[in-house]
């Protein structure tokens, strides 16, 4: 089982869901991923959800009315939250929620980049993040969608310290992945040349499955949407989907090294 002992600075290390339905969308993934769900917390409602007994992802009530955002929150690793927060303003993002102690388990903050993506900080104490990835069922990759994305880049590359290497570069495609001793952690992709649907600039977090299209088809029977039909790329399988609550995310089969 792949297990994350090491999260680089800057590098994903924690995923939530916002919903206004967490009951409907924790039952959504437990059936489609094979995840566990613990008890909703009595203060706040919160589910943990797992794999394999290791802890995966956050499930959290949306407050609609506040005009809070719906949808799946990546985090980044920071071992300074309010350094981080502080480098985030200076170099065109916003601070939406200032960095805030979430008793010992660490630091959280959230942020919008110049394309005006909401991005998590995590600043981890007791609580590392993510235990399981790169499994059936678990985070295989994340990638920020990015509107302005000259800026973007320039955001992650001085607020969260992405050293960065290019794998593509032209008008039609531009994408430049994060990289921590020569190994990928994430991606940016210029939002206006491929653009989505809905124009939103969004983190995305794909999950790795075995079956892409069997993946689509239980999904649709378990209430959610396919946005994007399945399709081989030089990464492997893969497929946009949305939750029974509107929630998107992706599912991949990723190509073999």
């Amino acid at each position: 089982m792949p297990t994350r002992a090491f999260t680089p600075s800057g590098a994903p290390i924690w995923i939530e869901l916002y919903t206004r339905e967490p009951t409907v969308s924790a039952r959504f993934y437990s059936q489609l991923f094979g995840w566990t769900t613990d008890t909703p917390a009595e203060e706040n409602g919160y589910i943990a959800c797992r794999l394999k007994g290791s802890v995966l992802a956050g499930i959290s009530a949306a407050d609609v009315g506040s005009g809070a955002p719906e949808g799946w929150l990546v985090y980044l690793a920071s071992p300074d939250a309010c350094a981080t927060s502080a480098a985030a303003e200076t170099h065109g993002g916003d601070v939406l929620v200032e960095p805030l102690a979430i008793g010992s388990l660490g630091t959280m903050a959230l942020v919008a980049d110049p394309g005006d993506a909401l991005v998590g900080v995590w600043q981890p104490g007791d609580h590392p993040g993510t235990e399981i990835v790169n499994e059936d069922g678990a985070p295989v990759w994340h990638e920020v969608e990015a509107r302005n994305y000259a800026a973007s880049l320039d955001f992650y590359r001085n607020a969260f310290l992405w050293e960065t290497e290019v794998e593509s570069d032209t008008d039609e495609f531009r994408y430049c992945v994060q990289v921590f001793e020569g190994r990928p952690y994430a991606g940016i992709m210029d939002a206006d040349a491929l653009p989505p649907e809905d124009g939103l600039s969004r983190w995305r977090v794909y999950f790795q499955v075995a079956d892409v299209d069997r993946a689509c088809a239980d999904a649709v029977r378990l209430g959610g949407t396919v946005r994007g039909e399945p399709e081989d790329t030089p990464y492997g399988r893969m497929a946009e989907l949305a939750d029974p609550v509107g929630a998107v995310f992706n599912v991949m089969d990723p190509a073999e090294d």
